[in-house]
């Protein structure tokens, strides 16, 4: 697919009071102009839909940030994504993904 892109996740760990990072390739983004409630969640208001393509083993949690690269800070920006749901599909040899909610 030639329309995969590369973003970076921030994760924030509370005991070390710091930020640490990563790259994910392979990342299939749609993204809306409105937000709109998933019916099988709470309010969310999902304004981001990323799959990750051929990897539902990738290190994404709920309450990430991220950012589409290329990005080389240390933290994420206000303006970076929050993810709010992560969903690993493992079905069918080439459709295998991880798909990842943002706001």
């Amino acid at each position: 697919m030639k329309n995969l892109k590369t973003i970076k996740v921030f994760r924030y760990d509370e005991k070390e009071n710091i930020w640490s990072g990563h790259e994910i390739q392979n990342v299939f983004i749609a993204g809306f102009k409105e937000s709109y409630n998933l019916s099988d969640t709470m309010d969310k208001n999902v304004s981001q839909v990323m799959r990750v393509m051929g990897n539902t083993e990738c290190d994404i949690k709920v309450s990430d940030r991220i950012v589409m690269m290329p990005y080389d800070g240390n933290t994420p920006p206000y303006n970076a994504l929050a993810v709010v749901s992560v969903t690993k599909n493992g079905c069918g040899e080439n459709t295998s993904h991880t798909k990842v909610l943002c706001r």
